[in-house]
């Protein structure tokens, strides 16, 4: 267990608390196995996983002290596990995930302490960013996009407008700058919907690694996710990333607590959709 503490204003840690919905950032100094980093931002994070009892938090390392790193790394997820009793699922997931030859975010289990007060169990979540892509994938020039659930949606095409995907359900979350952000991610959505079905699988190969991504949704059933790519309430919890210099993206898994709902889960599950 990483032992992690937090150092900031007593009244700023309660108004965290009291606000747990808000993504007002808070000033503090934060510690991982006796390394320090300070002047943190710090913040509630979390979907349905949002608590004032046991905060889930997100920390920038560079929100108030400029070029800021902590490794490599400018910000850091502490989940608190609240919305997984056994508090194992994400850990084994993203294990299995990792044996199929998917590349997932690292995580480990951390004590947390609050001004001197213990909080509990919680779990240091690495972030799908550019340290990520370039160990992971090996490269870090092209776009990033994080899917974030607003409403149901399955790749159907919403017209050529890059603002019917942006900034969602698709957030960009490099080269946001950039004016073209969104074209390779228009064309494959376009090219999933107008290509013939005589040569769809022939098309898909050259914007994906189809293999990868049918082992990918294999993975996910076969752990018995009730909340991803194929979930029960449409598209949820990746993240895809645009390849630099060339329209070819790929997978990355995000947010898996909500895995092995059921012993008896589907295989097929939701794949005719």
């Amino acid at each position: 267990l990483h032992e992690t503490t937090l150092d900031l204003d007593p009244t700023a840690w309660q108004a965290l608390r009291r606000n747990f919905q808000s993504n007002q950032y808070y000033a503090a100094n934060l510690t991982v196995d006796g390394v320090a980093v300070l002047q943190v931002g710090v913040r509630s994070r979390g979907d349905g996983s949002r608590s004032e009892e046991k905060p889930g938090l997100k920390v920038v390392f560079d929100k108030y002290v400029p070029a800021q790193e902590y490794y490599g790394y400018k910000s850091l997820v502490i989940d608190n596990l609240t919305t997984d009793a056994s508090m194992l699922r994400e850990r084994l997931s993203f294990l299995v995930f990792e044996a199929t030859g998917i590349a997932s975010p690292r995580n480990a289990f951390a004590r947390l302490t609050v001004n001197g007060e213990y909080w509990g169990l919680f779990s240091l979540v690495e972030p799908v960013s550019k340290p990520f892509l370039e160990a992971r994938l090996g490269e870090k020039s092209g776009t990033l996009f994080d899917y974030e659930w607003i409403f149901p949606y399955d790749f159907s095409w919403r017209g050529s407008e890059p603002s019917a995907y942006l900034p969602e359900p698709f957030q960009p979350e490099t080269n946001e700058s950039k004016s073209d952000v969104a074209d390779g991610l228009v064309a494959f959505i376009e090219a999933i919907n107008e290509t013939p079905d005589a040569s769809f699988v022939a098309a898909m190969g050259s914007w994906l690694d189809v293999d990868r991504f049918l082992t990918h949704v294999a993975t996910e059933n076969a752990l018995a996710e009730a909340d991803g790519v194929v979930g029960d309430q449409g598209l949820n919890n990746f993240y895809l990333y645009e390849y630099g210099a060339k329209n070819r993206f790929v997978f990355i898994p995000w947010d898996k607590d909500n895995t092995f709902r059921s012993g008896a889960w589907p295989l097929y599950n939701n794949l005719e959709e």
